[in-house]
Formats: C-alpha cells, sequence, structure tokens
C-alpha cells in the first residue's frame, strides 16, 4: 500500500493506492491522519476492495473525536457496498467514484 499526502491551508488530499491489508498499513494511514494541520480531509481509495476494522475505527475517531471533515472516495464498487452494509457512508461521507 502506498500513501500520498498534499495540503493546503484549508484541507488535505490523501490518496491510498494498493489494498490495505496489514496493521502496518493501518500505522501508515493512521500517522498519515495524525500528522494533519487541516481539519477537513479527502481520502482517495483506489484499489482497496474492502477496509480493516482498524482503519474504519481509526477514521471514526477522526471524524466523531476529533472532529474532523472527512471525505472518503472509494474507487472499487465492492468496498462502497461494504460500507453502505454497515451504514458507514453517511458517517464517512464516503461516495462512490467512477472512472
Amino acid at each position: 500500500m502506498e500513501i500520498k499526502t498534499s495540503s493546503d491551508a484549508i484541507s488535505t488530499k490523501i490518496d491510498i493506492h494498493g489494498v490495505i491489508r496489514s496493521i502496518e498499513d493501518s500505522e501508515k494511514l493512521k500517522e498519515a491522519l495524525n500528522t494533519l494541520s487541516t481539519t477537513t480531509v479527502e481520502i482517495n481509495v483506489y484499489d482497496s476492495f474492502a477496509l480493516p476494522s482498524t482503519v474504519i475505527g481509526i477514521l471514526l475517531k477522526k471524524a466523531n473525536v476529533d472532529k474532523t471533515t472527512l471525505y472518503l472516495r472509494v474507487h472499487n464498487e465492492r468496498l462502497f457496498s461494504l460500507l453502505d452494509n454497515l451504514n458507514l457512508v453517511d458517517a464517512l461521507n464516503a461516495s462512490k467514484i467512477t472512472e
């Protein structure tokens, strides 16, 4: 898994390429989120078809406890369907991106 971040004064964009599988992958994302200087984050998940529960927990904490505005952009139909089935679409401001 590869994470690329870019920021401006208002928001941060995080692009995730590859499948999110391991604890190490979850830790990389957590570190990227914890170093933010903005309160608005757009996360693009390009290849992953699932999110480990650790990642879901990190994202929910960021949104609910840290009051970060998240926009989760999902590029995989299976992952979006999973988030919908878990009733996380609204909580994570998830949207399906078709290319």
